[in-house]
């Protein structure tokens, strides 16, 4: 169990519109085999795209280890199994409205900064709540 959490939190999604198809690019992933497995599309993004996809990818790592220690917290110690709190969740991802972000028309740059801000948003929810 604690690995799919180290999964979920190394592996941070990018998705970015190709017209109507998504295609995610996991660029924090570890090792060139890892990595040459990705689409054709994440072969060869320039270097500010590959750069904001990495900070995208930090930003949801934060995200992810801020929001699972804040569900830790709401439980008694001695409960051994994973906590997810989803009323908060739901509440959390609808105060962030992360979902608007796929409605950005424009550049994969621009949905990954909607992404960064909105998640930033979602961290300051989760210090209030705390």
């Amino acid at each position: 169990m604690k690995l799919l959490g180290v999964l979920v939190a190394v592996c941070g999604a990018f998705a970015f519109s190709l017209g109507s198809d998504f295609v995610e690019c996991d660029l924090d992933l570890e090792g060139a085999k890892i990595i040459s497995q990705l689409p054709d599309q994440c072969q060869h993004v320039d270097d500010a795209t590959k750069a904001l996809m990495l900070e995208e990818a930090a930003s949801f790592k934060l995200f992810h280890e801020k929001l699972l220690n804040y569900e830790a917290s709401q439980v008694p110690s001695t409960d051994e199994g994973i906590h997810m709190d989803m009323d908060f969740r739901n509440e959390l991802y609808a105060a962030g409205e992360l979902h608007t972000c796929l409605s950005v028309n424009g550049t994969v740059h621009l949905y990954l900064r909607c992404l960064i801000d909105k998640r930033s948003k979602m961290l300051d929810l989760i210090d209030l709540a705390t």
